[in-house]
This record gives structure tokens, sequence and C-alpha cells, in this order.
């Protein structure tokens, strides 16, 4: 109750943009669309995650990794001054890959969703090959595979119960 009480004083002082999986801030960033509030998005769409996650609310990882990495990535792109919408695609790639630990289906996912970009082949697989590594040397452990530790107990009860013991 706390938890969700604190994910929507997020989303009152943050702006109703960090509920829900940030499909819509990710394709406006892609387009290169950037205001002043996507510099504070990414640190509130992560806390709004954890939250989300915490209290036992319904929410995903895959959708608001790609929104908080679109978000990273174009406010790195703005600081910079080079493509907000490359950066963002970047940001995806890196962001989603240090997350889940698998960098070619990241890298697959996000070039397949940037429509074929050829020329942002090489780069997008070199974003989410550093993220991975990076991740990896900070000690980061495959995302799916812990996650799975939480049900290990269901492959641990046996399905039958075993037979009464006889008395003689």
């Amino acid at each position: 109750m706390i938890l969700s009480l604190a994910l929507l004083l997020v989303a009152a002082m943050t702006g109703t943009r960090v509920l829900g999986p940030g499909n819509l801030v990710a394709q406006g960033l892609l387009k290169g669309e950037f205001s002043g509030w996507v510099l504070s998005y990414p640190f509130a769409k992560i806390a709004a995650t954890l939250l989300t996650y915490w209290s036992g609310l319904a929410g995903g990882i895959f959708a608001p990794s790609l929104s908080i990495g679109s978000g990273l990535g174009s406010s790195i792109g703005h600081w910079m001054n080079v493509s907000v919408a490359g950066c963002a695609l970047l940001g995806m790639a890196a962001f989603l890959s240090g997350t889940i630990q698998a960098p070619i289906t990241s890298f697959v996912i996000i070039f397949e969703m940037s429509g074929g970009h050829h020329e942002m082949l090489l780069p997008v697989m070199l974003a989410s090959l550093i993220a991975f590594m990076t991740a990896r040397l900070l000690g980061a452990a495959h995302l799916y595979p812990t996650l799975s530790t939480g049900y290990q107990y269901l492959m641990e009860t046996p399905l039958t119960p075993a037979p009464p013991d006889r008395v003689s």
C-alpha cells in the first residue's frame, strides 16, 4: 500500500508519463522530439518501475527498459549536441542489454524496431555489447534466471503425493 502511494507521488511530482510502459515517450524520442522534462524522465521512470515491481502491481521490465534507455540516451545526445534520435536508439539497446543480460537479443530486437536502419546496426551492436560487459563487470546476473529462482520451490514440490508409510 505504501509503495503504491509512493508510485502515485512520483507520478504527481514528475507527470503521468512515468506510468505505464513508456511507449509514447520512447517513440517521441526516436523521432527526435526532445524537451526539458526528458532530462529527469529516466530517473522518475526507474523509480516508478521499481515501485511498481516492489508493490506487486502489474508491470513489466521490457517496455520500461526501452523507455528508460531512450530517455537516458536522448539526454546524453542532447548534452553532447548530437542526434537525439540516434542516441535514444543506442540508449534503448544499451539499457535493455544491461538489464536482461542478453546483448544479441537486445540488438536484434532494437534493430528490428528501428525499421532496419542499416547505418545504425554496428553502433546498436556495440552499445549492447558494451552495456552487457559493463553490467557483468559490476556483478549483474542474468535477469530471467534470477527471477526464476523465486519459483524454484515449484520444481521441488512433488506433483503427486507420496504413498503413506506402511506400519507393520
